[in-house]
Order: C-alpha cells, then sequence, then structure tokens
C-alpha cells in the first residue's frame, strides 16, 4: 500500500502559471483548449500516467520472483528494494533543481522514453538467460534516478494543463486511475505474463513507458519552468478570496496531503499564498540557471520550511510515513499469524485495501470542497488513526478487511488534497524544488518504519506495529494544527479573481 503522497505516484501539476488561453482567475475559456492545456491535454496526461502505473506494477511485482531465483540470499533480494528507494534520498532534490531548469514536458517524454529503451535492454537479458542479481540492483538504481527528475517534472506541469481550479479533481482521477491500473489490472494479468515468458513482464514495462513518452510529447511543449514565476508572496486580504492550496503541483504535478480551503485568503489554512502569474523569483532566490544545482536544491528545502503550511505538511507526513512503513513491513505477519488468515486472507485484505482507495479517489474532490481542505486533511487523519486501532486490537479477518479498506479510502482522500495543497502553495518558479524537498521528506520515513517496525512485532507481537503506526498517525494529524489557521479553516476553497 502506498505512503502519504509525496513520493509522486500521482500525476503531474504546478499551478501559479496560466497556461497560454486562460483567464486572468485561471478558468480555460471555453474553446480555448490547445494540444497541451484543457481536456484533451489532461486526457493525454491522465492516459501517460495509467499506462506508466501498469508497467511500474508489473516490473515491481516480477522483480522480486526473479531475484529469488538469482539467489537465495535474503540481504541481496532485501537490496533490490532498497535499491528502489536510495536515488530518492540521493538525488531526490537534485532532481527538482533539475525539473525547475528545463521544460518539463521534454523533460518527462523524454525521461520515460530512456527508461523504455533501458528496460527493453534489461528484458532481452532475461530472454538471453544474461540476468544477475548486479543487473537487477543497477536497474532499479538507475529506473529510481530517472524518477526523481520525471516525478518532480510531472508535479509541475499539471496545473499548466488544467489550470488551478481544476487541480483536485485532476489530482483525484489521476491517483484513482493508477490504482486501478497497478492494483486491479497489473496483479491479475502478470501470471498470463509470466507463463509467456519470464521476460515478457519486463518487455511489457518497455512497451508501457514508450507508450507514456509518445503521449506525453503529443502534449507540445511549453516554456522552462524558470521562464515565470510568482511575484513575492503577500497576505489575501480578509474577506478576499483565494486560490486553494496544494502541493507544488499546480505547475508540476501531483503532490502530497493537506489542507482546508485553499491557500491565501478564505480557503487557506495559512491564509496567505503565492499569486499566480510572471514575476521575479521567490523573494532571496536567484532565478534558476544562475547558481548550481546544490544551491537551487537548498533553496527549495528553504521555502518548504519557511511556509507554515507546506512545513507542518511535510513533519505531519514524515510522521505518518514512518508509521506506515512499519506496517506495510508488518501486515503480512499480522494476517497471516495473529488473524491466522493464510494468504487468501492476506489478499483479501489488500484487496479491500485496494477498493477503498478507488473509492477515496472517486470522493476525494467532493470531500475537500465540502469540508474545506483543512478539515479534509484532519478528518482523514483522525480516521486512518482508527481504523488501524481497529486493525491491531481486534482478531477478525472481516473487521480487517473493512478496516483497511476505510483506510484506503481515507488515504487517497488525504493525499489528493495534500498534492494539491502542496502545487498550490508552492512558487511557480520553485515547484519542482519544493516538490522534491517534500518528496525526500516523505520517502525517508518509509525505510526507518520498516525497520522499526520488525522490531516492535518482535518484541511486542505483529498487531503492535499497526498501534505504533496508529499513535504516529495521530501525531500526524497533531503536528498539521500549527499549520492551519482557525479563522480560515472552516472556509471553502474559493479563488481570487486577479
Amino acid at each position: 500500500m502506498p505512503q502519504r503522497e509525496g513520493t509522486a505516484e500521482a500525476g503531474p501539476a504546478r499551478v501559479p502559471v496560466p497556461a497560454a488561453g486562460t483567464t486572468p482567475g485561471g478558468a480555460r475559456p471555453e474553446g480555448a483548449d490547445g494540444p497541451g492545456t484543457g481536456a484533451g491535454g489532461f486526457r493525454l496526461l491522465w492516459s501517460a500516467a495509467v499506462v506508466s502505473r501498469l508497467g511500474d506494477a508489473l516490473r515491481n511485482a516480477a522483480l522480486p520472483l526473479l531475484a529469488v531465483q538469482l539467489t537465495g540470499s535474503p540481504l541481496l533480494i532485501s537490496l533490490v528494494t532498497a535499491a528502489g528507494f536510495l536515488p530518492w534520498l540521493l538525488f531526490g532534490l537534485l532532481g527538482g533543481a533539475v525539473a525547475d531548469r528545463v521544460d518539463q514536458r521534454r523533460a518527462m517524454w523524454m525521461t520515460d522514453a530512456a527508461r523504455g529503451v533501458l528496460m527493453a535492454g534489461f528484458a532481452v537479458a532475461v530472454w538471453r538467460g544474461h540476468a544477475s542479481i548486479g543487473l537487477l540492483l543497477a536497474v532499479a538504481f538507475t529506473l529510481t534516478t530517472l524518477q526523481t527528475v520525471f516525478d518532480n517534472a510531472a508535479t509541475a506541469l499539471l496545473p499548466s494543463v488544467v489550470g488551478p481550479d481544476a487541480l483536485g479533481r485532476a489530482n483525484a482521477r489521476l491517483m484513482t486511475g493508477q490504482e486501478i491500473a497497478g492494483r486491479f489490472v497489473a496483479t491479475p494479468l502478470l501470471p498470463v505474463l509470466l507463463g509467456l515468458g519470464l521476460a515478457v513482464p519486463y518487455a511489457a514495462d518497455a512497451a508501457t513507458y514508450l507508450v507514456a513518452a509518445a503521449l506525453i510529447a503529443a502534449l507540445g511543449t511549453a516554456a522552462p519552468a524558470g521562464d515565470t514565476a510568482p511575484p513575492a508572496r503577500r497576505s489575501t486580504p480578509a474577506g478576499a478570496a483565494a486560490p486553494p492550496a496544494g502541493e507544488a503541483a499546480t505547475a508540476a504535478g501531483a503532490a502530497t496531503p493537506d489542507r482546508e480551503g485553499a491557500p491565501g485568503g478564505e480557503g487557506a489554512p495559512g491564509g496567505e499564498r503565492p499569486p499566480s502569474g510572471k514575476g521575479p523569483a521567490p523573494r532571496g532566490e536567484d532565478p534558476p540557471g544562475r547558481r548550481s544545482l546544490h544551491h537551487e536544491a537548498a533553496a527549495g528545502i528553504r521555502m518548504l520550511w519557511r511556509d507554515r503550511v507546506l512545513r507542518a505538511l511535510g513533519v505531519s507526513t514524515l510522521l505518518c510515513n514512518i508509521g506506515i512503513g512499519a506496517l506495510i513491513a508488518t501486515l503480512v505477519l499480522l494476517v497471516t499469524g495473529r488473524l491466522g488468515a493464510g494468504e487468501a486472507g492476506y489478499a483479501a485484505v489488500v484487496t479491500g485495501y485496494g477498493v477503498g482507495s478507488v473509492l477515496g479517489g472517486v470522493a476525494a474532490a467532493r470531500t475537500a470542497d465540502r469540508l474545506g481542505q483543512a478539515r479534509a486533511l484532519l478528518v482523514c487523519g483522525a480516521v486512518q488513526t482508527a481504523a488501524l486501532v481497529v486493525l491491531g486490537t481486534v482478531r477478525s479477518l472481516p473487521a480487517a478487511t473493512v478496516a483497511l479498506a476505510v483506510f484506503g479510502f481515507a488515504g487517497t482522500v488525504w493525499n489528493v488534497t495534500g498534492v494539491t495543497v502542496l502545487q498550490q502553495r508552492s512558487p511557480a518558479r520553485a515547484l519542482g524544488r519544493v516538490s522534491a524537498a517534500f518528496r525526500t521528506l516523505a520517502v525517508a520515513g518509509a525505510p526507518l518504519g520498516a525497520l522499526l517496525g520488525g522490531v516492535i512485532a518482535d518484541g511486542w507481537g505483529s498487531g503492535a506495529p499497526a498501534l505504533f503506526c496508529a499513535g504516529l498517525l495521530l501525531l500526524g494529524v497533531v503536528a498539521l494544527i500549527p499549520g492551519l489557521n482557525p479563522s480560515v479553516a472552516a472556509s471553502a476553497g474559493k479563488r481570487p479573481t486577479t
């Protein structure tokens, strides 16, 4: 099951810079859609994200099976998984700096094309019997390194494709489509492909990368993110409406959890946000390209930390992902051991989680609109905490299945809302860097949580990690509160018209 969003599985986005043909308020006039904007552009982007997710799910499920055939060493097998995390910790921040320097569409399709060629070569190696653990490690590491550029560019692109007013619904559709493709299409398809040959899932993955690259290339081209940027942050006058807050994804891609209403003005937890439009770089920052990548990456961290809402969201996501990492690592022990449900029981609870996640994606935008972004995040965090308490204390397979379905539902609503908040609050020029800082923080929690989960299960039983996760999610909810402005937390996410 996925962690808190911020690890970018959702689609692209970026909000503050209006694309050609948009009105001052960010809405697109009817008939103004070009090849890379509006409904047509989003359909291409959605299709690319879903196709790519299908290939990723096939590869991620097939790699451990191949690793087991190549070695009996648990350490070497675990290193294949670790190789998929390490690049985010080493290069994630630099990937965001690169995404802010270049044309995001071009970066995305070229990255996917490169990954397609790499996977095609790997499929040939498997087919010819030349696969090795060393090759698996190299492929996993290289794919994730390229992903650091792709995901951060995607986060910065979406807002320019759909416009700020449609971000929440666009993020929800992206996450829902990816969940269906990855869980309900790839899972039954994998045994069929493996029956055709050990190399076939990897060849299918290569094909999905190349198809996704072609779809993204069809979006056309846009000016590099560094060519435009919002002016320095200003407060929205009391009573004025403001654009919704979100993960730095309005012009760069899907983002992560959190917050009510909209950034700035009446609907925003923080009561202020960077306005849309062209202007100088964020205060105190040079435009991308004038400094080294390391300096630009550090600027992304500073911008994330200076924003009260994003700082609270980042700390909350880190706490949650430590807990979720512990849960993921030990869930099979809880179901097969504590519940005595075996493999069929494990499949049932995972399916319940998937169904809940899809339903959450369908309801996410409506829920955030009705409750407001801040209240939606707080309610979802509280609901997930309660579901985990049930999971960790009740010895019943049906109860565990329902608990994980509820957990998945609330988690997807959280992720969609948080992604939108990050996108909308981040300066357009720095969306890739802020998104990278957020993702790196989020990714760092999962491996630590997995390690703690094993220790906790060993010492206190297989139900204890679920309760540990519940405690950290509750702390995550508490961590959000300082970032939410009580005076605006109850309002809906209205946007300014200027």
